[in-house]
């Protein structure tokens, strides 16, 4: 069995001792909760690229772009990071730090091939939120930005977007923030405002 992490192992604990919710939900807050930048890294492409070229050609560019950004993420100070499948969740410590590891990350990975001689370069779609999440680095960040990072990365944004949550954007210096637009979208019967940035813009300091 893989090791739980000590969140989920706090919370098996009292869990079984029977303790109430509140108790359990202060307990974690106060050993767990942070203030964080989260951000949700999704290769695009996935099921079009496998039955054009294969699932190891897909793999093969997936393998290459986690190689090329998990430095990019550490450069902007990652605090942790997971993979699972086609996506990269990682934490920072502020939300500019998420942003331009984002713009570095996407720069880095439309310039990679994963069949060019068949038309199909690899993209990714990237959600970042900002706020107060329970946080380990075995376990990651759950928490509502979480949620709506996941949400913004994988569901909603496309090919070379990155979409922040409107506490992530708000955490941003004004002369980011001027950078996007906003908009909104229904997700699982939830309605959600964000804010995009042109995936034709690749401003970096």
């Amino acid at each position: 069995m893989s090791d739980p992490g000590p969140l989920f192992a706090r919370l098996g604990s009292m869990l079984g001792s029977g303790e109430p919710i509140e108790t359990i939900s202060t307990d974690l807050w106060s050993r767990f909760g942070a203030e964080l930048a989260v951000m949700v890294l999704d290769c695009c492409g996935f099921t079009r690229i496998t039955r054009k070229l294969g699932i190891e050609r897909y793999l093969a560019g997936l393998f290459e772009a986690r190689e090329l950004v998990m430095p990019v993420l550490k450069r902007h100070g990652c605090v942790g990071c997971r993979t699972e499948a086609d996506n990269i969740s990682a934490a920072f410590p502020d939300s500019p730090s998420a942003l331009e590891a984002a713009l570095a990350s996407r720069i880095l990975v439309r310039g990679r091939s994963i069949g060019r001689e068949n038309g199909e370069d690899l993209r990714v779609s990237i959600g970042i939120g900002f706020g107060k999440v329970l946080y380990c680095p075995v376990c990651g960040a759950f928490g509502d930005e979480m949620n709506l990072a996941s949400k913004l990365g994988e569901d909603i944004a496309g090919p070379d977007e990155i979409l922040l949550t409107p506490a992530a954007w708000s955490a941003l210096p004004a002369g980011r923030r001027e950078l996007f637009t906003r908009a909104s979208a229904e997700v699982s019967g939830i309605g959600m405002d964000y804010y995009r940035l042109d995936p034709r813009d690749c401003s970096s300091p």
